[in-house]
């Protein structure tokens, strides 16, 4: 019998007395603490006991759970600033405290799945790319920018391998954050682990959603080029990161490259990169799946006359493209909200 299957037949026990139900569930939860789908049930079997609480009970717990968040967030903030003042131990501390003392663990179970994503692309690519089809919910807590911040400080106390660890940890909050991502590749940098850096400097160009984030994913796979001595393949690559973002450190390191190789290679043609990027395995452009899951957001919203947020969106998309439809789409949209506040103030007057 599958979770679901058991869960049902749990259900079929409920009376319509909630005060007894919320018993019986109890008991329910405690006899199948042993079941191999344990934590499906006792979680779904938890949401009915909360559903089950009276308004005054639910508004308690809540209020728990917020007390609970705030001090988290407010330990957070202040290894904010005791990074900000280069005081990384006294960060580290209370990263490390802020972790040890949350209080609730999240897991997948066979309905939902937990995570931190920050907005809707980056659920919507997660989903996409992943073909996730659980109900994704929101973490209480924050813990992909908490182990982000805890890797950090690690970092900036040459604490290497556990930095490693606590951005892996950053990742199974956050699967599709190139920013975590773009941490994490600095780490195997640093530990001269270029297999390992080529891979994640690739994940970032797979998952980018701004053409800063795609820059830096193919300045990444050039140094990668020029460390292993193919001076030729770095210069092409940092010459292709330029057309997404213009980087001080592109100049200095094709000035490097022309100090190797005697001459300053030039800035190589279209057909010349793509041969390049398919020879080499290196993704060309920011992901379909990624354009096409902001246009998707971008369509939602003009569907549901929110015109600001599909101009965001459309933006995301133009910045990933440089798409000349996509630009007149939106100058068009631009156009009409400008009537359409401008008609509001001849209202006013």
């Amino acid at each position: 019998m599958g979770f679901q299957d058991t869960v049902n037949e749990i259900f079929k026990g409920l009376t319509g007395d909630n005060k007894a139900d919320i018993q019986f569930l109890k008991k329910q939860m405690e006899q199948h603490k042993d079941d191999e789908n344990s934590t499906e049930i006792i979680r779904a079997l938890g949401r009915k006991v909360f559903e089950l609480l009276p308004d005054e009970a639910k508004a308690e717990l809540n209020q728990i759970i917020g007390n609970e968040v705030d001090t988290i967030n407010s330990t957070v903030e202040e290894a904010k600033f005791q990074l900000s003042q280069n005081n990384p131990l006294k960060a580290e501390e209370l990263l490390k405290s802020a972790i040890d003392s949350i209080p609730l663990e999240f897991k997948d179970d066979g309905e939902c799945g937990y995570f931190c994503f920050e907005g809707a692309l980056e659920i919507a690519i997660f989903a996409i790319s992943e073909k996730y089809e659980k109900t994704i919910r929101k973490a209480t807590y924050d813990f992909a920018q908490i182990y982000f911040m805890y890797a950090y400080s690690l970092i900036e106390n040459h604490k290497i391998d556990e930095a490693e660890n606590a951005l892996k940890t950053a990742l199974k909050w956050n699967p599709v954050s190139t920013t975590i991502m773009g941490e994490l590749s600095e780490v195997y940098k640093m530990k001269k682990d270029y297999e390992n850096y080529l891979y994640w400097s690739k994940r970032i160009i797979q998952y980018a959603s701004s053409s800063k984030m795609l820059a830096r994913g193919y300045r990444n796979i050039a140094y990668y080029y020029c460390d292993i001595e193919e001076y030729e393949k770095s210069a092409a690559i940092y010459y292709f990161s330029r057309y997404f973002e213009e980087s001080k450190q592109v100049t200095s390191e094709l000035f490097y490259i022309a100090e190797q190789l005697g001459k300053l290679p030039e800035a190589p043609e279209a057909d010349y990169i793509k041969g390049l990027f398919k020879q080499e395995d290196i993704q060309y452009g920011a992901s379909d799946f990624v354009i096409g899951a902001a246009y998707q957001i971008a369509k939602a919203c003009l569907d549901n006359n929110d015109t600001k947020q599909a101009i965001y969106y459309l933006f995301i998309v133009y910045d990933l493209t440089h798409d000349d439809e996509i630009h007149a789409l939106i100058e068009k949209l631009k156009s009409s909200l400008d009537e359409e506040d401008s008609g509001k103030s001849d209202t006013e007057v």
